[in-house]
């Protein structure tokens, strides 16, 4: 199964906001529609399939955190620890489950459809993009559960008079936001969960310390109510981080920027450099040059265990100041004589 890259079929980057998407869809879809003369049935329904997923706010956000792990060799791998995380968003437990039930569908269908002719589909119905989607779209985002919950619904009503039994409510997941501090310490976060219009309940949830962005942190029984007296489903927390005013991320290490003066790129420095941890004196070793990168080990990003993975990396910027007394630049202009002695 190949994964589908949603953003780069719309043109757009993983950035782009709903009106983005809107905007990029429509363009395609008018190029490749089947009735127009540039139109391809292939590609009409290819957009379709990523406009589906990308329009809708929950499909996205569980397709964002599928896209963020897509550097890894081999994501579809059973054995990897990325299908484990990302099969979570799936109806199955397996690939072979999936294609399974699928085989199972494709022999319901035949039965069904013996001795019927197949009616031709029309083009250009815009029903068509619901359609032949993708095996990774039926993995992640098909209508399986949204068929299973009609299904169990109906039965539910049919029975509800005869014989109820309890049923364990479903989990819910939101996003939560979070700055590179508190996902690295760990820490205390308030946040509302809205079960209706009149009924808003608010939690103090703990982060534990280490979590990355996209971790799925889980609170036991606080997702919607079970049915007929049985157990309510979990909370999922995606954890989504903020952008830094200082740092940035690179896997598991941090970088940062630090400006000197030309006296000190020359002859050398201690400066003091704030890290995730603690403020650290980092000695700026003389003839320093602008652009060059210190590192700090064993000062990056740490797992849920306390375990530091990563470095921090120092980026060395050499500043000239705007404004210079009388005294400086007599001293630029005797260090520009030496030099031309040199």
């Amino acid at each position: 199964m190949d994964f589908k890259d949603y953003y780069k079929m719309l043109g757009i980057n993983k950035d782009s906001d709903e009106k983005e998407v809107k905007s990029a869809f429509k363009k395609l879809a008018k190029q490749h529609h089947p009735d127009a003369s540039t139109g391809s049935e292939e590609q009409f329904k290819k957009i379709n399939e990523a406009y589906e997923v990308l329009k809708d706010k929950n499909k996205k956000s569980r397709y964002d955190y599928i896209y963020s792990n897509m550097k890894q060799t081999n994501p579809f791998d059973s054995k990897s620890q990325t299908f484990k995380q990302q099969k979570m968003y799936s109806n199955y437990n397996s690939f072979a489950d999936f294609y399974k039930q699928k085989e199972q569908e494709l022999r319901e269908k035949q039965t069904k459809d013996k001795g019927q002719k197949q009616e031709k589909r029309t083009r250009t119905s815009s029903s068509n993009s619901k359609e032949n989607k993708s095996d990774f779209f039926e993995m992640f985002f098909g209508k399986q559960k949204e068929e299973a919950n009609k299904t169990n619904g109906s039965k539910s009503q049919a029975n509800k008079e005869s014989q109820a039994k309890p049923s364990k409510g479903e989990d819910f997941e939101m996003l939560i936001d979070l700055s590179l501090e508190d996902a690295y310490h760990g820490c205390m976060r308030k946040i509302e969960i809205t079960v209706s219009s009149k009924n808003v309940r608010r939690l103090e949830v703990s982060i534990p310390p280490g979590v990355r962005n996209g971790t799925r942190i889980k609170v036991a029984s606080e997702g919607k109510p079970g049915e007929h007296g049985g157990a309510a489903g979990d909370l999922y927390l995606l954890v989504r981080l903020t952008e830094h005013e200082q740092f940035w991320l690179d896997e598991d290490d941090v970088h940062s920027e630090l400006t000197i003066e030309p006296q000190d790129a020359v002859l050398g420095c201690t400066k003091k450099i704030p890290t995730l941890e603690e403020i650290v004196e980092v000695v700026i070793p003389a003839d320093t040059h602008n652009g060059r990168i210190l590192r700090l080990r064993q000062k990056g990003l740490k797992n849920s265990q306390g375990e530091i993975l990563g470095d921090h990396y120092i980026h060395i910027i050499i500043d000239i100041p705007s404004k210079l007394s009388p005294e400086e630049i007599k001293s630029y202009e005797y260090l520009r004589e030496l030099s031309n002695k040199r």
